[in-house]
């Protein structure tokens, strides 16, 4: 066997017997073991390694004489290690027994089980020296580290995470493997031929934004030009790679020095974004590193997929929840914000605006429309508003916090009866507004709600406010004054006009019951039906408006 230990001939500060010594342990305890092995003095000093040590660390044999065993132990394990050393050099235990992740030259991670004894050495000085003997589990480790990765991202995914979860997950499952190592993970824009990077917790400050949209293109960073060629892309030195010289001012500030992508597909092959590694030193990747990439890259693939469907499905609910004239929230949105409301076991109000005038407002599809949307905003600048849309062609929808009273309905009056200057026209709006609350009455649905507030604007300029709902807090003096009204003829009818909407041509008009009362003024039917039921007298209220609207035709 030749002689692997010239490097002990040149070691400082040993006598040619601690020489002899040494060379007699290395033989034994290193040369000859089939496994990775070092020999340490009791401080952790390595005095030798065999080869299968050194290439376990990367390095050759020669480089680790003399340096600190410790240095080459993740930080994050480097005490548990110490410890387990120090109860051995001083009795605590005959052998230690360990896992740890030791750091090679490359960066990567090795993870290794070792065993560590104390050895006699052969002058019978009482010298000592410690003898380990180290089994790489790299791949177990780094297996059970990416199955369980996969499986809390599956979980995720379903759960309903957003990509931005999944995203910090992988750069946890890659910080398992490298050192000083980031993850991007980019969704593609083919109609833009961009790529936006998925920002995440483990993303350093400022990253994001420097990079904003990245090209898809043959130069720039190595996800846009394995997007561009729909095929992995290594850049082993992003300083001295012709294609990154516009980077480079970047790529130093963030010391990125490596890079290397893969591109995502679709179930049709179209590219839908990249999955990439950066590395803080130069780094050529090996076929095992491109498994790794491989293997989570269809997990990957899955969150954008979902990602891009979940988004696709918001997109949709948005536009069938969204006025497409003014870009403000429909019935449909509002109905589902005033339930969320009223669940929360907040009183709430629903007030509804109805444009009347001028006539050139109402009549010119494109003023009418800015008008309403100016009003919005003016509303949204009130005190207590949750949110305001649209109503058919010529109506807003007001939800507000708390029971409005015919103070809050007038002040919104005010406010919107002041000027607006549009197309460099002074508009002064005319409005009808009604308004409905829950009036400490929990369970009213939302569409009950809206119900009354529609049913109570006037049909010309005015404020009005809806009473409690029908069997519900019925006002006895109210009660007693119907019979009267019957037959002084109190009630009136008003006519709210039926518009074909396709073509604006007049339909005909809706016959709408008032009661014109002689304290309390012109009462919309949300007010007088309790009473008028209460008393059994529907049938003749009814009569008594048929006979004024034929009344009306003759």
């Amino acid at each position: 066997m030749p002689d692997r230990a010239e490097w002990l001939e040149t070691l400082p500060l040993l006598t040619e017997s601690q020489r002899h010594e040494l060379r007699s342990v290395f033989r034994r305890a290193l040369i000859e073991s089939p496994m990775p092995t070092a020999l340490t003095d009791l401080q952790g000093t390595l005095l030798g390694a065999n080869e299968q040590f050194a290439q376990l660390l990367g390095l050759h044999e020669a480089e680790l004489a003399g340096r600190p065993m410790f240095q080459y132990v993740h930080e994050d394990d480097r005490a548990s290690i110490q410890a387990a050393v120090s109860r051995l050099r001083h009795g605590g235990e005959e052998v230690i027994r360990n896992e740890a992740r030791f750091v090679r030259a490359d960066g990567r991670l090795v993870w290794i089980r070792g065993h560590a004894a104390l050895v006699d050495g052969p002058a019978g000085d009482g010298t000592s020296y410690m003898v380990g003997i180290v089994q790489d589990i790299t791949s177990e480790k780094y297996a059970q580290q990416q199955a369980r990765t996969l499986i809390e991202i599956g979980t995720g995914i379903a759960a309903g995470d957003p990509i931005e979860e999944t995203a910090g997950r992988l750069a946890e499952l890659a910080m398992a493997r490298w050192m000083e190592v980031g993850v991007t993970l980019t969704l593609a824009d083919p109609a833009r031929r961009v790529l936006t990077p998925v920002q995440h917790r483990l993303m350093p400050t400022g990253l994001y934004e420097a990079f904003g949209e990245i090209p898809i293109a043959p130069t720039g960073p190595s996800c846009g030009v394995a997007a561009w060629s729909n095929e992995p892309v290594a850049m082993a030195n992003m300083f001295t790679d012709p294609r990154t010289v516009s980077l480079r001012a970047m790529l130093a500030e963030f010391g990125i020095a490596a890079s290397w992508s893969q591109p995502l597909r679709d179930p049709e092959g179209h590219v839908i974004g990249t999955l990439g590694l950066y590395h803080s030193r130069p780094s050529e990747p090996t076929d095992e590193d491109w498994q790794t990439l491989s293997d989570v890259a269809g997990v990957a693939a899955i969150a954008i997929l979902t990602h891009n469907r979940r988004r696709a499905n918001r997109e949709e609910r948005q536009r069938l929840r969204t006025d497409s004239r003014t870009g403000l929230p429909n019935e449909l949105a509002l109905l589902d914000v005033v339930d969320t409301t009223v669940a929360s076991g907040d009183p709430v109000s629903i007030v509804v605006v109805a444009l009347r005038g001028p006539a050139a407002v109402r009549n010119e599809k494109h003023l009418r429309d800015r008008t309403l949307s100016t009003m919005a905003e003016r509303i949204r600048q009130l005190a207590g508003i949750v949110a305001v849309g649209v109503s058919g062609l010529g109506s807003l929808i007001v939800v507000a916090r708390g029971e409005w009273s015919t103070h809050e309905v007038e002040l919104l009056q005010r406010v919107l009866a002041r000027a607006l200057i549009l197309d460099e026209m002074s508009i002064l709006p005319q409005v009808s507004i009604g308004a409905a609350s829950t009036d400490g009455d929990l369970t009213l649905s939302a569409a009950d709600l809206l119900a009354q507030a529609k049913g109570v604007v006037p049909p010309q300029q005015g404020v009005a406010v809806a009473l409690p709902r029908l069997g519900e807090r019925i006002e006895p003096e109210l009660t007693a004054d119907v019979s009267r009204a019957l037959q002084q003829g109190e009630f009136v009818v008003h006519y709210q006009p039926q518009v074909d909407l396709t073509n604006g041509e007049l339909l005909g008009s809706e016959a709408l019951v008032r009661w014109q009362h002689p304290t309390r003024g012109l009462l919309p039917p949300a007010a007088f039906l309790p009473a008028v039921e209460a008393i059994g007298a529907g049938s003749e209220l009814a009569f008594a408006v048929a006979r004024m609207v034929s009344a009306e035709e003759s």
